[in-house]
């Protein structure tokens, strides 16, 4: 996308702002980490971060890159979405279902789990409780198109312990749950531990999401830092730097300047990690919003976004060591479902293939709206009917047995046949793709509003169909005994 010259530009200065201005760290700690590393403090807590130091990180980045997992994170992003691919390469489960992948479409919905429950029903948004996540876990094991589903952020259980204690109801109903995020160093242990009481690659830490979000304009806040000092005492080796730039807020409505500031707070976080854990796995991701001047909302549907994240990695990939994920995921800045969150889906999907150079157009929506914020099943089941249409065009032409019995098709030919009443038809039109919610030819029912009726009446009746997860009483008791010491500890 961008000229080498312009790429080495970008580089310069992005260099010079950490060299010169400095990244601002509000930990005791990793400041004393940095400052051994060769690093500079001057005023308000800035560190500057020389550009040897800087070359030395490229250099190690450069030494643990391997393109081909690379290409396969990318190809897995484009199938299950950023966190779903993450679960399954740390659970060990990649392989099993990129198998089951080649004979039927499998999905994430709700992403890395929402606050908010977008009620259709009553035209609102409501806080999620026990009821709303038990449900949506039911939801999600009954549908068997979906094969990873985040534990929602409860708001009726105390928040010191809720992560810890949604995952745990998540995973005594469903076996599609992934990993959460820990609000608090605190949680961080006990998010380990569920790993190794489920079984799933410990060493992996799966249940262990989250990444170290840096705060625009370059800053890395206490929290962040303390995280990942938490996660080198407990032996984690992951780190995920993340950059959340708004065009006209955080940063200048420039796409250049956009590029440096995305590209600094990422490199200055990345070399933080690196300096506090050189051998770990240091990776990063950019996710680009513009502010909306009409509304005064930030919004991730943009093409402007799309060019600064692709610009991003593009540094990145030449002069920094790679690594740098960027997926369009959290784009959907839709407050309701329906054609607003399904054209903000596919143009982020394809502003994706395009910046990216992707032969495929893929469509990422998996039932959020407001940036993630808050989760519509109602949505979900029309963006699972959105990708069973596009999954379908793989099977493309297959040319087998199950064909018509070419002498009978000729015959039929030249005696004028219908094959609407053949055998051959009867025995085979559900091989053709039928849409279950897009109703062809049918003005009455193919508005906005009868669709998303139908969406809302089938997530329902999937809830139904729950049978429950059968998980091992010692599981279920040491779950419990884990949740009982987080509660002694953490409240």
């Amino acid at each position: 996308m961008l000229s080498i010259t312009k790429k080495e530009e970008l580089r310069g200065k992005v260099c010079r702002m950490l060299s010169n201005v400095g990244m601002k760290v509000d930990c005791e700690e990793m400041k004393k980490i940095l400052l051994g590393k060769g690093c500079s403090e001057v005023t308000n807590n800035r560190i500057r971060i020389p550009e040897e130091l800087i070359k030395e990180f490229s250099t190690s980045q450069e030494k643990k890159l391997d393109k081909e997992d690379e290409k396969e994170f990318l190809e897995m992003t484009l199938e299950f979405g950023a966190a779903y691919t993450k679960f399954l390469l740390w659970s060990g489960r990649k392989d099993v279902v990129k198998k089951k992948l080649e004979s039927e479409l499998i999905t994430n919905i709700f992403d890395d789990g929402p606050t908010k429950f977008y009620d259709y029903t009553e035209r609102k948004e409501i806080p999620v409780n026990t009821e709303i996540l038990t449900n949506m876990m039911k939801l999600a094991h009954a549908i068997p198109e979906v094969g990873y589903v985040p534990a929602w952020y409860r708001q009726d259980v105390p928040q010191k312990t809720e992560r810890i204690s949604s995952l745990i109801e998540a995973l005594k109903l469903t076996d599609k749950v992934g990993g959460v995020e820990s609000i608090s160093i605190g949680q961080v242990k006990y998010l380990i531990e569920i790993g190794d009481i489920m079984g799933e690659n410990p060493k992996g830490c799966p249940y262990l999401h989250g990444s170290q979000c840096m705060t625009s304009p370059l800053m890395l806040e206490a929290r962040s830092a303390e995280e990942m000092i938490e996660r080198k005492k407990r032996g984690v080796g992951r780190y995920y730097v993340a950059s959340m730039i708004t065009l006209g807020v955080s940063t200048p409505v420039s796409l250049s300047d956009s590029i440096i500031l995305g590209a600094a707070e990422i490199l200055g976080g990345m070399i933080a990690a690196y300096c506090l854990d050189p051998e770990a796995e240091i990776t990063g991701r950019m996710i680009t919003s513009v502010l909306d001047m009409k509304t005064a909302n930030a919004t991730m549907c943009r093409p402007e976004g799309a060019i600064v994240n692709a610009g991003v990695r593009e540094l990145f990939d030449d002069f920094f060591g790679s690594q740098i994920r960027t997926t369009p995921d959290y784009m959907t800045t839709a407050k309701v479902p329906g054609l607003q969150a399904v054209y903000e889906n596919f143009f982020s999907g394809s502003a994706f293939s395009k910046v990216m150079n992707l032969n495929e157009t893929f469509y990422p929506g998996v039932g959020v709206l407001n940036i993630a914020g808050a989760g519509s099943p109602t949505q979900a089941i029309m963006d699972i009917e959105i990708k069973k249409s596009q999954y379908f065009l793989r099977k493309q032409c297959e040319m087998n047995d199950s064909s018509m019995d070419f002498k009978e098709f000729c015959e039929g030919i030249s005696n004028g046949k219908e094959f609407l009443n053949s055998d051959y038809t009867l025995n085979h039109f559900r091989d053709i793709w039928s849409p279950s919610i897009f109703i062809s030819g049918n003005a009455e029912s193919a508005d906005e509003k009868s669709i998303l009726d139908r969406c809302d009446e089938i997530w329902r009746e999937n809830i139904k169909n729950y049978k429950p997860r059968e998980l091992p009483e010692e599981k279920r008791k040491a779950l419990d005994g884990l949740l009982a010491r987080a509660n002694k500890e953490l409240l």
